[in-house]
């Protein structure tokens, strides 16, 4: 049952718990939580967001999910990649479930590029504290480094163009770049 207080399902998903996400869907009965998919990784809440999201996966929204706007065409990987406030260690088992269920490393949107280029261009993270995601991308068989990453207006690039040129604020990222298109994928750490 609605109340005064109880938010609508969109600003529940970005601002609020699983349990206040789930309440504001039963108060507006003519709400899919499912069709939330990419706001919940909008969710100011690292510990929320994936909650959220898992609640998500486990009730049936394919991680394959992609906006259907041609002018976005996010994924989930592009709007985690993007956030300002990251749990790493919280957050690498709902990265490694999106990509083994089906979330496109190499996914196209317009306006980020790919979701690699999205985490290169976050300039809210410290890439000394990417070291969980990173154990997690590296170990993914997927990532094509020629795939073109090009944004509207920018000179034509390869993705491995684009990290490269990123040597000074993503070394880390460069270092196991090289290492993944030498050897490929790098099992992660203890799992």
């Amino acid at each position: 049952m609605r109340t005064p207080e109880t938010p609508p399902p969109y600003s529940a998903v970005r601002h609020g718990t699983l349990e206040e996400f789930l309440e504001a869907c039963d108060a507006y009965p003519n709400t899919n939580p499912k069709t939330y998919f990419i706001d919940a990784f909008t969710n100011d809440t690292p510990a929320n967001r994936v909650a959220i999201a898992n609640w998500m996966l486990d009730n049936g929204v394919p991680a394959s999910y992609v906006e259907r706007d041609p002018r976005s065409r996010y994924n989930a990987l592009h709007i985690l990649f993007v956030q300002r406030e990251h749990d790493y260690e919280l957050e690498a088992p709902l990265l490694r479930r999106l990509l083994a269920e089906g979330a496109d490393i190499n996914g196209y949107a317009p306006r980020l590029g790919r979701p690699i280029q999205a985490l290169l261009e976050n300039d809210w993270i410290d890439e000394d504290d990417l070291g969980p995601f990173y154990d997690v991308i590296f170990a993914h068989p997927g990532i094509d480094w020629n795939v073109p990453a090009n944004l509207k207006g920018a000179p034509k690039k390869t993705l491995r163009e684009r990290v490269e040129a990123k040597f000074t604020s993503h070394p880390e990222m460069i270092r196991r770049m090289h290492h993944y298109l030498k050897h490929g994928p790098t099992p992660e750490p203890n799992h």
